[in-house]
């Protein structure tokens, strides 16, 4: 069991307390999805029950945390290997060798294994995760996703009682999230594994766990089992969200909450019956125009005659599997590669032809790991390096808006993912 007793804890860079008085059980074989929104203290629970805290993040430390009756503080990392294994939300942070076999035999060299144990462990974990075809590659040639999925496996291969996962499926394609989530219900379900997953997934992942915990602000405001702490907390408010068939349950007033697609057909089929939804709406211009576009990394060919069109008013969303070309595509709509053959037009303009500054006014791009844009001392700093002169007030308006107006002096270091 993992218990936390009157736990909290502050970051030394820190004047706020990322956790306030946490009093929790965990148990064996459990499957717990924890949520909340960001900076509401989940990374830092997974931290402490891993020994990250305080072992690696310093801080002031109240009360304690136990596993399996040991306390975490007084316990090294190391021992705790065996227990409890973790997936980080940035798989960077976590991949340590030049290739995808010696990455997941590493844990299991540090806990002594002999040489044909690990060989076995290896094999049994790249058929179980169905990425035996990446065992030669080097880490190196992975994409976000390809990684993601090795850190699971080296994280799975020492087959702990504990497995905590941070945003594992942030960087994967929607199958293969599918794929994971499905993963570790038979990991628990078979194997007994306990899973302690923090995920914002809700419609992959609610009605998979046995237990629901929500935090806001470092605190615990709802525990128990899933459907009874919706109905008791409106998780949209705490910026948590819903499955939109549950959604839909709460919005007419049911009482028992579908977090399925299978139970809301069930449930609301009769209600809704009798519902015509109507379309009413039109795009505008075209802003964005793709013209026989091809790309290659070397003798790789990602992008091949590409056409494609948006209109003012449009959200697009661009699928496929890990490796198809979604990230690709996306820098050359935004100027960041060239394209070998054909172009991409915004607001009739041809991107590659515009300097960086006009660029940026007609395209901006969020990249997968967020650290990329922070690179300045404080947030603020980071907000306000491309704004003009005179737009200062736009920026504040929009840090209030997204509630990042009282992060502004910190630095990106000191922030939740």
């Amino acid at each position: 069991m993992i218990s936390f007793h009157n736990y909290s804890f502050r970051y030394a860079s820190s004047s706020k307390f990322a956790l306030r008085g946490i009093n929790l059980k965990l148990f064996p074989r459990e499957f717990v999805l924890v949520v909340g929104d960001s900076g509401s203290g989940k990374t830092t629970l997974l931290r402490s029950i891993n020994g990250l805290v305080p072992h690696f993040y310093g801080g002031v430390y109240e009360g304690a945390v136990r596993m399996e009756g040991r306390e975490v503080r007084k316990t090294p990392p190391k021992e705790l290997l065996s227990v409890v294994s973790s997936v980080f939300q940035d798989p960077e942070n976590q991949v340590l060798m030049s290739t995808v076999e010696k990455e997941i035999a590493f844990p299991l060299e540090n806990l002594g294994l002999d040489e044909m144990a690990i060989e076995r462990r290896v094999e049994e974990v790249l058929d179980l995760l169905g990425i035996y075809h990446l065992r030669g590659r080097k880490i190196s040639t992975l994409s976000g996703g390809e990684k993601q999925k090795v850190a699971i496996a080296s994280a799975i291969a020492t087959y702990p009682r504990y497995l905590l996962l941070d945003e594992p499926t942030s960087q994967i394609d929607p199958n293969s999230a599918e794929e994971l989530l499905s993963l570790l219900e038979r990991l628990n379900d078979d194997l007994g594994m306990g899973i302690i997953l923090v995920e914002h997934r809700m419609e992959r992942t609610m009605h998979r766990a046995d237990r629901l915990i929500v935090m806001k602000e470092g605190r615990i405001i709802g525990d128990g089992e899933p459907r009874m702490i919706a109905s008791k907390i409106d998780l949209d408010s705490e910026g948590i969200g819903y499955p939109q068939i549950t959604r839909i349950a709460r919005k007419i007033g049911m009482k028992y909450l579908p977090l399925t697609v299978k139970e809301g057909r069930k449930t609301l089929e009769k209600i809704l019956k009798d519902v015509n939804p109507q379309e009413d709406f039109s795009y505008g211009d075209i802003l964005v125009d793709v013209r026989s576009l091809h790309f290659s990394y070397g003798q790789s060919r990602i992008i091949k005659n590409l056409n494609l069109r948006i209109r003012r008013g449009e959200i697009l969303g661009l699928m496929g599997r890990n490796g198809a070309g979604k990230t690709t595509m996306a820098k050359l709509l935004s100027g960041l590669l060239r394209p070998s053959r054909g172009e991409v037009r915004i607001k009739g303009k041809r991107i590659i032809t515009l300097g960086e500054r006009e660029r940026s006014k007609l395209v901006s791009m969020v990249f997968q790991n967020p650290n990329l844009h922070l690179f300045q001392d404080t947030i603020e700093e980071d907000i306000l390096f491309s704004v003009e002169d005179g737009k200062e007030k736009k920026a504040e308006k929009i840090m209030k808006e997204l509630g990042i107006w009282n992060l502004r002096k910190k630095s990106g270091k000191e922030l939740s993912g």
